[in-house]
């Protein structure tokens, strides 16, 4: 059986009881929001166990449909005419310039260039962009500012990872935008929870205990419950991959070396995850500190340079920005903008 039957019959199986659904994971949702729910759920292949999809309801409110960003991803990469995306944030000090089209009729926006050079000290993010690229058009483009985006508590202070990880969630929700404009027919109607205005309710039931009782009840899974640790990890090395800039290519490149796999939610072995990340900072780490102990001149000489002219070429693309910028941080010294550029290859 291929991964696509597989998942279609895993989340068909999951849906055999909506009620136990509705109980765990939103227990306010109306009998028509869990319907909708529900067929979303089915027409996406979005398995609520895994976070790819679970509802959101505050009060009275309408429900919200939350994707997770691995599932935004996979999703996309499903579809015969995508051809890649890449999102990236703008920091105060960077230099920023966008030549766009815009289609008169529907009102679309797709970006035609994006020059983005990072500023040798970089301040606090303003805002993130996303560029989809699909086959036979324009690459679809989208860019959110911080100060529309961020999410506070109730005191009116920046909600714990809008204070802690900014550049991180302000670059999921541009990746969420710019997916979700790219695949309309597909993700129309949901959202990551980055772009919520409130923090996801947190469900006090016992999920496990929950899941439990729906088994004994005759309702099978055939997936693993919720691991408080494995989603820990998995939010860690996602912050990992958006603190040394690797897009979603990288990042499947660099998963399916070192673990065999194309999206990190795939791995539920939580000391294999564990000793992934661990290696991946100690190798990050003796890298950036073999090039601090001389100077980068000493250190990159011209062969040295060429060599990793050829990583970035042949990592990004002969035509991508990366390669650009390389060239620019090569030419004006900007020896630590060319390291961390390169430092993706290398993982």
């Amino acid at each position: 059986m291929d991964k696509l039957a597989r998942r279609e019959r895993e989340v068909l199986n999951v849906w055999k009881k909506p009620q136990e659904i509705k109980k765990i994971f939103a227990p306010n949702l109306t009998d028509t929001e869990l319907q909708y729910f529900m067929g979303l759920s089915i027409s996406l292949q979005a398995n609520p166990f895994k976070r790819e999809l679970w509802p959101v309801k505050y009060g009275n409110q309408p429900l919200q449909a939350v994707i997770g960003r691995d599932f935004y991803r996979r999703k996309a990469q499903e579809q015969p005419n995508y051809k890649g995306h890449i999102v990236d944030c703008v920091r105060e000090g960077d230099s920023f310039q966008v030549k766009r089209e815009i289609n008169l009729q529907t009102g679309e926006v797709k970006a035609s260039q994006v020059l983005h050079e990072y500023g040798e000290k970089r301040g606090k993010p303003l805002g993130a962009y996303c560029l989809v690229m699909v086959e036979n058009r324009l690459p679809t483009y989208v860019f959110c500012e911080v100060s529309e985006y961020i999410g506070y508590t109730k005191d009116g202070k920046p909600t714990k990872f809008w204070n802690q990880k900014p550049e991180t969630m302000i670059k999921k929700c541009a990746e969420a935008q710019g997916l979700r404009s790219a695949f309309q027919g597909i993700f129309e109607g949901t959202y990551d929870e980055s772009e919520l205005s409130e923090s996801p309710p947190v469900i006090s039931r016992d999920i496990e205990k929950d899941i439990q009782e729906g088994i004994e009840n005759g309702w099978t899974l055939e997936q693993d419950p919720p691991n408080p640790e494995l989603e820990k990890l998995y939010q860690e090395i996602d912050a990992f991959f958006d603190e040394h800039n690797y897009h979603h290519r990288h990042r499947t490149a660099s998963l399916k070396k070192h673990l065999g796999i194309e999206s990190l939610r795939e791995c539920r072995d939580v000391e294999k995850l564990k000793k992934y990340l661990k290696e991946g900072r100690e190798k990050l780490q003796k890298k950036t500190e073999k090039v601090k102990e001389k100077t980068v001149p000493e250190a990159w000489e011209q062969e040295q340079i060429e060599s990793n002219r050829h990583r970035v070429k042949d990592f990004y693309g002969d035509e991508s920005d990366e390669l650009k910028r390389y060239n620019e941080a090569v030419e004006s010294g900007q020896w630590q903008v060319a390291f961390d550029l390169v430092t993706p290859t290398m993982a």
